[in-house]
């Protein structure tokens, strides 16, 4: 909640400087609903785009993730956000097994 607050406060920030719009890092967009009421530009979050890109693209889809605790949060979201039903039925949040050399085959191409 505390960084919430963080969030909030700094999207003010950026409104009165005539911003006119802000998207919420990180992904599980923390404090999203809260600056949307607190402030008048658009906010978004990039768990919520991602959702509903991937809800136009197919009929399922799921969240892959680098650490096994933003499994709760994220879940907490799809189910705030009413995609529960589009989300694959198992473990629709789920940590990849990245490793380092993996990271720089993927940099790679």
């Amino acid at each position: 909640m505390i960084n919430d607050a963080y969030v909030i406060r700094d999207i003010l920030n950026i409104q009165n400087q005539r911003y006119n719009g802000a998207m919420i890092g990180p992904h599980w967009d923390p404090g999203l609903y809260a600056a949307r009421e607190a402030a008048t530009i658009p906010v978004s979050g990039p768990l919520e785009s991602a959702i509903a890109v991937a809800q136009t693209l197919g009929r399922r889809f799921a969240v892959l993730i680098v650490h096994e605790g933003y499994v709760p949060m994220i879940e907490r979201s799809i189910r705030i956000y009413g995609a529960e039903s589009r989300a694959i039925a198992k473990s629709p949040v789920r940590r990849f097994g990245m490793t380092f050399n993996n990271a720089v085959r993927c940099l790679k191409g």
